[in-house]
């Protein structure tokens, strides 16, 4: 039914299981932010937005660092999005 369509397609702001649509959620600060990210040998990329302010960091990197300091430089360069 189209109830059920929308229901599986709505993002749930939930701390428990924070993931909607492929997409996991964050909070930085007071907002709501939507991210993702991936990476092969030699490839590392990672995308965060926050859809009401209408704000989003795109890296992509042909280096080897680790995912994670990726995702916190994402994360750290949209905190200084949201507070400036």
């Amino acid at each position: 039914s189209q109830q059920r369509l929308t229901e599986m397609q709505t993002t749930r702001w939930e701390k428990q299981q924070p993931m909607g649509i492929g997409w996991k959620t964050l909070e930085i600060g007071d907002s709501q932010c939507v991210y993702h990210g991936g990476a092969d040998p030699g490839y590392v990329s990672y995308l965060i937005a926050e859809p009401k302010q209408r704000l989003g960091v795109i890296l992509m990197t042909n280096a080897a660092p680790s995912p994670e300091r990726i995702e916190s430089l994402g994360n750290d360069i949209m905190l200084e999005l949201l507070t400036t």
